[in-house]
Parts: structure tokens; sequence; C-alpha cells
């Protein structure tokens, strides 16, 4: 097949009229359990939001409630399914018994006042800094996870930014409060 002058033309004919676009950049930001996450593509965005898919599923086991119960979540009411409790009296028992002194103390607190800000955390605990309150705290996680219960089954950290400052909560989960009333623990 040959072409000719004009179909060689053909792609010039426009030209002129080609523009240069530059798009700046777009940052996509996803919020999940009081955390910001900013992604710079979407495929980023999609690989964070495929791991919070996962994990929730990991953390959640789901069953068909006979009725609504009254502390039942909005959620729940929606899609017509619970989560049931990953934890259980021996899961429990063998939880506590594997955490050392100041992690029970922590949990203590967090049972009693079921939120708790950091500075509150480091002076009940004794610590001068969040990063020793850090460590304290993930010994409460790696504890959780060796019983395979993920560390928000047990509290979760809100952060929060009032006029430029940072400040976290610690809020104790509600299955861990659950299952604390039905151990009768702390006992004080």
């Amino acid at each position: 097949m040959s072409t000719t002058k004009k179909d060689e033309r053909k792609g010039l004919t426009h030209a002129p009229k080609r523009f240069i676009i530059t798009l700046g950049s777009v940052m996509i930001r996803i919020k999940h359990e009081g955390v910001e996450i900013e992604c710079d593509t979407v495929e980023e965005a999609e690989g964070v939001l495929k791991h919070i898919r996962e994990e929730g599923a990991k953390m959640l086991k789901y069953e068909v409630p006979g009725l609504i119960a009254d502390d039942q979540d909005i959620g729940s009411i929606i899609t017509g399914w619970t989560q049931v409790s990953r934890w259980k009296a021996e899961t429990f028992q063998e939880f506590i018994e594997s955490i050392g002194e100041s992690q029970e103390t922590a949990l203590r607190m967090l049972v009693r006042e079921k939120r708790v800000s950091d500075a509150e955390l480091r002076e009940e605990l004794g610590v001068e800094s969040n990063q020793q309150l850090a460590g304290i705290l993930s010994g409460i996680s790696k504890q959780a996870a060796a019983l395979g219960i993920p560390a928000r089954a047990v509290f979760t950290i809100e952060n929060e930014f009032k006029s430029g400052k940072s400040s976290k909560s610690y809020v104790v989960a509600r299955d861990f409060l659950e299952i604390t009333k039905e151990m009768n623990w702390p006992i004080d």
C-alpha cells in the first residue's frame, strides 16, 4: 500500500493547534480510623485501600444476627451483619498473663477511663516521652498479635490536630472492654 504526500501531511495538519498540558500533582487522601493517608498515585491509593480491606477481613468474622441488639452499630444494621469478638476467656487470660507490669497498668487505666490522653497515660506509667510510651504500648500490640488478635482489638489511637498542635488519645476497644467485664478484670 503506497502513501501519498497528502497522507503524509495528514498527521501534521493540526500541529499549530496542539498544546502541551502539564498537570499539577494530585494528592489522594484516605481517612481511616483517625489517620489520614496521602497517596501520590491512583495505584498507591488502590494498594492502601486493598491493605485496609485485607486487614479488616482478618479482624472481622461475621455472623447473621437473629435480632438487632441495642448496642449494634449503624454499619451492622445497614449490612445485616454483626462483628463477632475474637476475645474468649482463655485467650484473654493468656493475653493478660503474657504482658508486663507496665502494659497491665496501661490497660487497667484504659479499662477504667475508656479514653485517655497521651499525657495522662505517660503520667500513670511514669514515663517522660511518647517514645517511651510507644515502647510500652507496642508490647501490648505484640502480645495480642502473638495470639492472632490485632492491636486495634485492644485499643485504638486517635490523633487530633488543633491550632497546629498534635495530641493523641488512646481508646479501649469495645470487645476488649466487654471481655474485661465478663472476666471481672481488673480487680481493684
